[in-house]
């Protein structure tokens, strides 16, 4: 049974050339379109076709989830002054008043995420026809001459700050004066009014929302949608003539050479196009990714900066802000005043702001589960499961156990990874092969866990939900999971028998008081992330949890639970040295990491620093699949970085046009970036577990996971475009949800 997916149908012959691509490609096609927008003729397209009032937000995604849709764009365009008349329902009136703006980007962001909410993945239209994506390079006869480009470098900024703040996507100038700006009337007016005041030889700009998921679903076209359509050029976007209709995975670009049209004045008759249309010139992302001077100079700066820290042993947190000074300088350079510098740097720490909450409660709550005898509890219980014949496999379970319980590699090897070598010491295990499986494990939780870091930025950067991004990893990370198991299983087994030393964990048992209350902070993370329950008041919860059990049953003074929140726990006895760690102090590093790598987001919009290189990554992405282009961007910039964080963030800015779904670049960036990051010998990911285990870079072959997972990915790709892999039994479940 074929994959049904949804269209959200608007105005205009691009919904139906959506569908008519997808039935192609062997989809159902189920749309929904609108009265009084939608053209009556779609309906022949579709499998499944309903027309609604708009605003019956309920009724549309009860119809899709009746016909078992799991894929739904957005096509065609909505009359915004007929959407002023729109009849809501309860649901689309609640979303409503729950909104602070109402602009086209909050909007659709608000409609996307409670369509998301039933299960039905919102994705752009050319995910579902990649047909219609309009090829690069110049599709007409002739390029713009100089007068014009002085008016499209004129428009070209205040097109984009049109953008930002949500008035709307087109501009209108001619000769350095702003003709026509498109507001509530939309593209099709706005274009008209400005070709009627500045008559013959206007330029027309047109860019998509600086929100990059609202840019990647809503998507601008280019369509002849009535008797002008001759005269109006439609410029940011790429025209395709043979179909009259196209659209782009581009949703913006540095320089004013993406796709821009001259403007000729609509007159009196309706003369056949084809003249007009074999002079305007467009021309796309090839020229878009050229690297100018000054981005090669700043870039170079920025990077030898990080490479004399590196080699100097000097804090990345020196590079990162020389780094402020080469983006805010080469920001200074295209215009952008000091003021506004600055207020861009603010707005990218901003962006972040929640994440830094939770790094503080990752802090505390690593600093109390260990002083209050969670941790050591864990530890305990653990090791009371090995079996010596399979000691390589049960010290990655679990490693990878304790690490998505408490979400972080360095703490899980610096106490049950110390643990587990040092029982493969002294019974003569293989200490290479328990140490790479030691470091797969610990990178588990590090990938998925509510609790991680690298989850949270991830999550931060993506605007995707922690708890979501936790089921679709589990999800999709089962193969690599028992592929790896199984691997490691076969290690063990080709060892000599061995018997597991006693005593291993005595000094935990002599210190610590372990009873259910002690167990409590843990079982409370895992209950209230059952039910969804926000991050930040789980870990409150938990940490309040722990602060009883060390109250009440380690006895420890109050003074000593909040140092060990702040400062992390220093154990009392050399024998509990293992446990040393946690804190707030512990994230603060980091912290500072990401939100001075983070300031950094807002100049790059701004200033186009990146756009050359994103569309050079796009392009690569074109050609060898966008998961592989993300994990070769992630391998380059955690080579260059050495640090996990900062190459993280690096690889989300790179690869935005790579991939454009919010989901999909979230499972991108965590299984590779975040796990590829371990296995180059001079990264921070990999040094800090190798001094703590005490081995070289001879694990790093037997870290199976690391590789597993990557390798997983890219050879179960579905397409180049299209990376996620393929459930093995997706064709059963469709018939399961058919017979529902």
């Amino acid at each position: 049974m074929a994959e049904n997916i949804g269209i959200i149908a608007g105005g205009g012959q691009f919904p139906r050339l959506v569908a008519q691509e997808a039935r192609a490609a062997g989809l159902g096609v189920v749309v929904c379109g609108f009265q009084g927008h939608t053209d009556p003729a779609t309906a022949e397209c579709a499998d499944v076709f309903e027309l609604l009032h708009l605003g019956q937000l309920s009724r549309m995604i009860g119809f899709f989830k009746e016909h078992s849709v799991s894929r739904v764009c957005m096509a065609g365009s909505i009359s915004k002054p007929k959407a002023l008349e729109f009849r809501p329902d309860w649901r689309a009136a609640k979303l409503l008043f729950s909104l602070k703006k109402k602009g086209d980007d909050a909007l659709l962001r608000a409609i996307m995420a409670d369509i998301e909410k039933d299960g039905i993945h919102v994705v752009a239209a050319v995910d579902l026809a990649p047909g219609l994506r309009a090829p690069g390079g110049t599709l007409t006869r002739r390029a713009p001459t100089d007068d014009e480009w002085k008016d499209i470098r004129y428009g070209w900024p205040i097109a984009r700050a049109m953008g930002s703040f949500d008035i709307g996507q087109c501009l209108v100038v001619r000769e350095g004066m702003v003709m026509a700006v498109e507001c509530l009337e939309g593209t099709d007016a706005a274009l008209k009014r400005g070709a009627e005041l500045g008559g013959a030889g206007c330029i027309a700009i047109k860019w998509s929302s600086p929100d990059r998921t609202n840019a990647s679903i809503c998507l601008p076209w280019a369509c002849p949608p009535s008797a002008i359509w001759w005269s109006i050029i439609t410029p940011l976007w790429p025209f395709r003539p043979e179909k009259r209709c196209s659209s782009t995975a581009k949703k913006r670009s540095v320089s004013p050479t993406n796709t821009v049209l001259p403007w000729w004045p609509c007159p009196t008759t309706s003369p056949d196009p084809s003249p007009h249309l074999q002079d305007i010139a467009m021309s796309s992302s090839s020229s878009a990714g050229r690297v100018s001077r000054g981005q090669l100079v700043t870039l170079g700066l920025f990077v030898g900066g990080l490479v004399l820290c590196i080699a100097a042993g000097r804090s990345l947190l020196w590079a990162l802000g020389f780094g402020v000074f080469c983006f805010g300088g080469y920001a200074r350079s295209t215009g952008i005043p000091m003021p506004e510098v600055l207020r861009l740097l603010l707005r990218g720490v901003r962006r972040i702001s929640n994440i830094l909450v939770i790094f503080t409660l990752i802090g505390m709550l690593t600093g109390i589960w260990r002083i209050s005898g969670t941790i050591p509890m864990l530890i305990d219980w653990a090791l009371a499961l090995i079996n010596p014949t399979f000691f390589v496999l049960w010290s990655f379970l679990l490693c990878a156990a304790l690490s998505t319980l408490i979400g972080t590699a360095f703490g899980s090897v610096s106490t049950l990874g110390v643990v587990c070598m040092l029982m493969a010491h002294t019974a003569g295990f293989n200490e290479v092969l328990v140490g790479g499986a030691i470091l797969s494990g610990v990178y588990v939780g590090d990938r998925c866990s509510p609790m991680s870091s690298s989850a949270a930025l991830v999550c931060a950067l993506t605007h995707t939900d922690i708890y979501g991004n936790f089921k679709r990893m589990l999800r999709n990370g089962a193969a690599p999971f028992l592929l790896t198991c199984a691997g490691y299983a076969l290690l063990s087994l080709f060892g000599p028998e061995h018997v597991m030393p006693e005593g291993a964990t005595d000094a935990l048992r002599e210190n610590f008081v372990f009873n259910f209350w002690v167990l409590l902070p843990a079982l409370a993370v895992l209950v209230l992330g059952v039910l969804r329950v926000n991050v930040k008041i789980a870990m409150a919860v938990s940490i309040a949890l722990a602060f009883g059990a060390s109250l009440v049953f380690q006895k420890t003074p109050v003074l000593t639970l909040l140092s060990a929140m702040t400062l992390g726990y220093l154990p009392p006895l050399p024998e509990l040295a293992m446990l040393k760690g946690g804190g707030m102090l512990s994230m603060l590093n980091v912290a500072a990491i990401v939100a001075i790598s983070s300031s950094y987001s807002a100049l790059f919009e701004k200033s186009g620093l990146l756009d050359s290189f994103e569309h050079m990554v796009e392009a690569l992405a074109e050609r060898i699949g966008a998961f592989r282009a993300t994990a070769l961007v992630g391998l380059l910039t955690t080579g260059l970085s050495c640090n996990q964080t900062l190459s993280i963030i690096l690889t989300r800015q790179l690869c935005a046009q790579a991939q454009h779904n919010r989901r999909e670049m979230a499972m991108y960036l965590e299984n590779s970036v975040v796990l590829l990051s371990a296995v180059l010998p001079w990264s921070i990911a990999f040094s800090m577990c190798s001094l703590t285990l005490q081995q070289g870079a001879v694990i790093i072959p037997f870290a199976l996971y690391l590789w597993m997972v990557p390798l997983y990915w890219s050879l179960r790709s579905r397409s180049v475009h299209q990376s996620c892999p393929r459930p093995i039994f997706q064709f059963f479940l469709a018939k399961k949800h058919h017979r529902d």
